[in-house]
């Protein structure tokens, strides 16, 4: 049956089941949290995420000669794009029941049968956000179930027929993100129900989608009563590109869509920020084993779309708008994937297809037109039992310059050759969404249920003994998680002194750690970090290091400003590839004609599937910029030269993929700290990104290596050195004036830790340093009665190997009073005696 939802999905904690299974104590929701929002089930639940704007609602078969654009219930992009139409982007079912009769609900008006059960929650995992709910693990989620009930009768077109209901329930949820690799994406996740008591034999899945692709500013501006909405809108599919290493190839199976020619005419020849240039993909993430995919396209006006001989024979009923069950749901299974809607009046007759109408209906089509898209998998190869459920996932994604030159329309496009056409627009950031929403769903080659089995791959780079994996697909069941940062130093050492600390560490773990996504390594600097005693109060950046490299920035001349067009590179890396050895990137350091760098672009121009078409060249205007800071153990600020506190100290040769290679070896040092406060260290990793795949620099977590000191001589230096016992505060003030004339207290001032958050007696410390790794500190009255016993190291009061602490409570478990004391220190070095001071 016909689901008409603008998009659907189902909850992620049903989601860890790969069998496809869906327990009904699944169902419904858990309850909400008080920030969440909730959205009765005949309102509508607004997505407002990044670039992309949608509304679910629970049914859509609306048009848009009753609802005008402004209004219009379908997903639209915020930037520059509309979409509305018949219906939207719906959900749909199919399937043989009961003495092989088909059901597959209603195709249009006035709606399908399925209902929201209860409220939609939406709710986000962003603490600044109204709608934030603790049990959110990203950013944004909708969460529905829709049920089946008799408020519309499904009858069939064709017959007249009234047909019992299919009996489903959809369990969903939405997916957005702020990310800025997925921020044109929205990721649909559903668990289809059979809450039936029959079987479904043969069943079909998909997406029915009429994506009419409008300038949105220029169509409300216009006079409706005078003139009606106009549309070239085309549409196609993708079924493979080239993959992230040459030679391979990812699968993706696109459907896409897009105005014909971004409407520059009704902007004076030029684009701008209303220009419908975007295109918009829809893509199957997750459908049950054993599926094929089919793609069909169709138009209402004329009605004709593209079909094999061998289907029309089969169906010769309707050409092209499948108004019966049964036509339906043949086209749901058909096998076929339609050619792109611009080849329209070419005639494939030798490749099967039927004839496509008249020529003029055919030429119709091939420059634009209302086209309805169609993209499902099925028959499905195991019947759906009653109770059982099958997981059905798609996204929806946008890209940005599907069109750059306002005049390519005109100058390249022909009936009779649309391939120039075709071929010279932008599919790249369309295909971008489409394959970060795969990679992001379901990661390459990360075994998530740990079954041993982690995703399909080639083998590159094969030397004779061993190759390389590159996996181009998970192993199906969904991770929901992007690139991720090098990792951090494994390897963090320290030495302490009074008042200072060097740290050191190798890139042995970091700087040739692949990308899972992008399969290479992309390591660009480290980030070093200071906490004192309480972490969770936050890091304070003290000190970087990044490799000193450039990007280049080159004037687009359609679009008329500067444009990033490269990875960073070292100098030396750039003149290689400039071949120009004097080429220094401080001499082309700005945005400016007069002094940028000019050379001769080659360009090499793909079909969207990886095809080379053609190579051109044109002249290119380049400035360069550092890609992060470029901290180097000296770097220029201003007039001054600045020495790093970060350096890298030496460097160390490895073998990495057959090559000998080489890693730094680094050294962070700082001064002026307090020998009371215990603190905290920690070193991260930065990457320098994807720009062409929208993925900004990833830096990993502060804190996953951190290690505590304090800021006072090693044991190893106190042996060594025979240094004497320290004790600190001598004397102890309960309270005293600060700097400011304030009163204040050791708590207060961050010398004495509280893990409860609260003050009491027995967070006060005093001090002793200089220890070796084992002693005894006794604590005497004036009388000489044992106050206190502490064997060092002691599971409480050591902060260090070098350091005790006493939290001025005696052997009875009491709070010691003011007054003079006497310390006594037995180690391997001898003994050391001493007085210390309590002022209360």
């Amino acid at each position: 049956m016909l689901v008409g939802l603008l998009i659907s999905i189902s909850s992620e904690a049903s989601a860890s089941d790969p069998s496809g299974r869906l327990h009904r104590s699944h169902v419904p929701w858990p309850p909400l949290s008080a920030g969440a929002d909730t959205v009765f089930a005949l309102d509508s639940a607004l997505i407002d995420i990044n670039d992309i704007r949608a509304i679910t609602l629970p049914w859509a078969s609306f048009s848009n000669l009753y609802y005008p654009a402004s209004e219009s219930n379908l997903p639209f992009y915020r930037k520059n794009f509309y979409c509305y139409g018949y219906g939207g982007i719906n959900l749909i079912f199919g399937t043989i029941r009961s003495r092989d009769t088909v059901t597959s609900g209603n195709k249009f008006f006035p709606g399908s049968n399925l209902f929201a059960d209860g409220p939609i929650r939406k709710l986000s995992n962003d603490r600044r956000r109204r709608d934030f709910d603790r049990s959110a693990r990203h950013d944004l989620e909708i969460n529905t179930n829709w049920i089946e009930r008799d408020r519309f009768p499904n009858i069939d077109e064709a017959t007249g027929e009234t047909l019992a209901p299919l009996g489903i329930e959809v369990h969903q949820t939405i997916y957005g993100w702020r990310k800025s690799f997925l921020k044109r994406v929205l990721i649909v996740d559903n668990w289809a129900v059979n809450a039936s008591p029959d079987t479904w034999e043969a069943a079909s899945v998909g997406i029915l989608a009429s994506p009419t692709v409008i300038n949105d500013f220029i169509e409300r501006s216009r006079d409706e009563d005078e003139i009606e909405p106009t549309s070239g809108t085309i549409c196609g599919f993708i079924p493979t590109v080239p993959g992230v290493v040459t030679g391979t190839s990812d699968t993706i199976n696109l459907a896409w869509a897009a105005d014909n020619d971004g409407e520059a005419f009704w902007t004076n020849g030029r684009f701008g920020p209303r220009n419908p240039t975007s295109a918009i993909g829809l893509r199957i993430l997750s459908a049950p084993v054993g599926a094929k995919i089919n793609f069909n396209w169709w138009s209402w006006f004329p009605d004709t779309g593209p079909r094999l001989k061998a289907s029309r024979a089969r169906e010769p009923l309707f050409d092209a708008f499948p108004f019966s069950d049964r036509a339906l749901s043949a086209r749901m299974t058909n096998g076929e994937i339609d050619y792109d809607q611009v080849y329209s009046a070419l005639d494939m007759s030798a490749e099967g297809w039927a004839s496509i109408g008249t020529p003029a209906e055919a030429r119709d089509l091939a420059d634009g037109n209302f086209p309805d898209v169609l993209l499902t998998v099925g028959p499905l190869d195991q019947p759906i039992r009653p109770g059982d459920s099958i997981r059905f996932t798609f996204c929806i994604v946008m890209g940005d310059d599907f069109h750059v030159d306002p005049n390519h329309t005109a100058n390249t496009f022909s009936y009779n050759n649309p391939a120039p056409y075709i071929n010279g627009l932008n599919f790249t950031n369309l295909i971008s969404a489409a394959q970060w929403a795969g990679w992001f769903f379901d990661n390459p080659g990360v075994d998530t249920d740990g079954d041993g089995y982690a995703g399909e791959f080639y083998l590159v780079d094969c030397n004779g003994r061993d190759c390389d994996s590159v996996y181009y697909s998970g192993d199906g069941v969904p991770d929901f998680k992007g690139p991720l940062p090098p990792p951090p130093p494994d390897d963090i050492t320290f030495e302490t002194f009074p008042t200072k600390i060097i740290a050191r560490w190798t890139g042995k773990a970091t700087e040739f750690a692949r990308d899972r996504h992008m399969r290479r390594p992309d390591f660009e600097g480290y980030k070093v970090y200071l906490a004192e005693d309480d972490t969770a109060k936050g890091w304070s950046l003290v000190g970087s290091w990044d490799k000193p490299d450039y990007v280049r920035y080159s004037f687009h001349a359609i679009k008329e400003t500067w444009i990033r067009n490269s990875q960073p590179h070292t100098i030396e890396e750039w003149r290689q590839i400039l071949s120009d050895t004097e080429f220094n990137p401080f001499n082309y350091a700005m945005p400016s004609f007069s002094t940028s760098y000019r050379d001769i672009a080659t360009d090499t121009v793909r079909t969207a599937a990886g095809t080379i078409v053609d190579i051109v060249t044109h002249d290119r205007w380049s400035y360069f910029g550092p890609e992060a800071a470029n901290h180097l153990n000296n770097y220029e600020d201003g007039q001054r030269t600045i020495r790093n506190p970060v350096q890298q100290v030496g460097t160390i040769d490895t073998l990495v993929d057959g090559r000998i290679q080489q890693y730094g070896i680094y050294e962070y040092e700082i001064d002026d700290l307090s020998q009371s406060k215990e603190y905290w260290i920690t070193v991260s990793a930065f990457d320098y990104g994807d720009y062409r795949n929208f993925v900004e620099p990833e830096e990993s977590v502060p804190g996953d290596n951190a290690l505590p000191f304090l800021a006072v001589n090693s044991a190893d230096v106190v042996v060594d050195s025979n240094l004497k016992v320290n004790v600190h505060p001598n004397p102890y003030k309960g309270e005293f004036y600060d700097s400011q004339g304030n009163i204040a207290t050791y708590h207060s001032q961050g010398f004495e830790y509280s893990p409860s958050g609260k003050f009491d007696e027995r967070d006060r410390r005093i001090w002793f340093t200089n220890l070796p790794d084992t002693a005894v500190i006794e604590i005497y009255s004036l009388d000489g009665d044992l106050i206190r016993l502490i064997r060092h190291p002691d599971t409480f009061l050591t902060k260090y190997q070098s350091v005790v602490g006493w939290d001025l409570i005696s052997r009875n478990t009491q709070a010691v009073v003011s007054g003079i004391y006497i310390w006594k220190v037995t180690s391997r070095l001898g003994a050391q005696v001493g007085k210390l001071v309590i002022i209360k």
